[in-house]
C-alpha cells in the first residue's frame, strides 16, 4: 500500500477528486519539508510512516483541528504551529550533518 493509500484509509476519506488534490498538495509540502530539514535528496522508505503522521497533521490543520490549548473564560485558544515533538524527533535522527 503506498503512502497516498495509507493516508485515505486512515483519514477515513474516500478516493473522490477534491479529496485526492488536498492529499496530493499536503504530500508535497510535507515530502519538501522532510528534504529541505534532513538536507536529503530523496526521501528513504524508513521515513514514510513520518510523512504519513506529517500529512495528517497538517490535514488535521486545514479543519482547525490542531487546538493547542483552550481557555473557557474570556475565550482564548492557541493552536499548534509547527510539527510535535514526536515527529521531529524521528526527523532529527535521520537528518544529515551539512557540510
Amino acid at each position: 500500500m503506498n503512502v497516498k493509500d495509507k493516508l485515505l484509509l486512515l483519514l477515513n476519506l474516500k478516493n473522490d477528486e477534491n479529496l485526492s488534490q488536498k492529499i496530493d498538495i499536503l504530500l508535497d509540502d510535507a515530502k519538501s519539508f522532510i528534504l529541505n530539514h534532513c538536507w536529503l535528496d530523496e526521501i528513504p522508505s524508513s521515513l514514510d510512516s513520518v510523512l504519513v503522521k506529517m500529512v495528517i497533521f497538517d490535514y488535521q490543520k486545514l479543519d482547525n483541528e490542531s487546538i493547542k490549548s483552550r481557555t473557557e473564560g474570556d475565550l482564548s485558544e492557541s493552536y499548534m504551529t509547527s510539527y510535535p515533538e514526536n515527529i521531529m524527533s524521528q526527523l532529527n535522527a535521520k537528518r544529515r550533518i551539512k557540510v
